[in-house]
């Protein structure tokens, strides 16, 4: 993949089927895949937001979830 044009960060704390809905989202708008990455903070999460994200989204090369257990230092 090219560097992306775009970052889109979705910081997320026990959120697990809002971000699931907002990922959605991001995947049906209209900007072509290849020029956007997705990075999703998990701010140490307890529900199943890491799992859905791998599970659900895990074979987009342009997803990261990347851990921050240090509530809101997002």
């Amino acid at each position: 993949m090219s560097a992306p044009e775009i970052s889109v960060i979705l910081c997320t704390l026990n959120r697990s089927a809002y971000l699931r809905k907002a990922l959605d989202s991001l995947l049906r708008q209209t900007l072509p895949l290849e020029r956007f990455e997705i990075i999703v903070v998990d701010n140490g999460s307890a529900d199943d937001t890491r799992s859905m994200v791998e599970r659900e989204f895990g074979h987009l090369p342009q997803l990261r979830c990347v851990l921050e257990p240090n509530q809101g230092h997002s």
